[in-house]
């Protein structure tokens, strides 16, 4: 009873740990050994834990039971959407906001930047053990190299305006923000500069 509620309460915290925290992105520069397996087990605890309710869109979620229809990866029915809405934190365990926030996309879309186009793609996918054809769409950049996401500027935004807070575990970064604080920072840079979060390398 202990290990669900501290469960329950860890999720209430941080409800977007397993969106943007995935072990295979830990930064080992950055991440003092051992803290891969440790970041293994939240992220295995989360993913059983009762109250998910991540999406069925493929690329972002692993959670067949997933009772969000949103086919679109950032739309506002999507996993992000509903971070918004929730003004959910996200954590970031031993990896920096600039290099891992996937979350920003679902606000590129909603701005409607010029470098990112709707992809979509159509297969079968698993729902409940149903094998089902399904439509899904997602926010891309071009497949050419020729757009890089940097968001650095936003990254140095939210830590001028206090909304990005840091400490230091064990010799590894954590930081935490809340997601409209982010939408809000983003919004500022985008209303001044479409192009605020790239970089464009001219490869084409």
């Amino acid at each position: 009873m202990k290990k669900r509620v501290a469960l329950a309460l860890s999720a209430v915290l941080v409800v977007a740990i397993v969106l943007v925290v995935a072990p295979w992105q830990v930064n080992e520069s950055r991440v003092p050994p051992g803290t891969e397996q440790i970041l293994k087990q939240i992220h295995s605890a989360m993913l059983t834990y009762a109250g998910d309710w991540r999406g069925k869109y493929p690329p972002m979620s692993r959670n067949p039971g997933a009772f969000i229809p949103d086919m679109d990866a950032f739309g506002l029915g999507s996993v992000f959407g509903r971070l918004y809405g929730m003004h959910s934190k996200i954590l970031f365990v031993g990896v920096p906001f600039a290099k891992c926030c996937t979350f920003v996309h679902f606000i590129e879309q909603l701005w409607a930047v010029p470098y990112r186009q709707q992809r979509h793609f159509q297969g079968k996918v698993l729902e409940n053990g149903v094998e089902v054809e399904r439509k899904c769409s997602h926010f891309a950049k071009p497949q050419d190299g020729s757009v890089v996401a940097d968001f650095q500027p936003l990254e140095t935004l939210l830590r001028n305006e206090n909304y990005l807070k840091e400490t230091e575990v064990d010799g590894g970064t954590v930081g935490v923000a809340e997601t409209r604080y982010v939408f809000q920072c983003a919004r500022k840079l985008l209303s001044e500069n479409m192009e605020s979060l790239i970089t464009r390398t001219g490869e084409k």
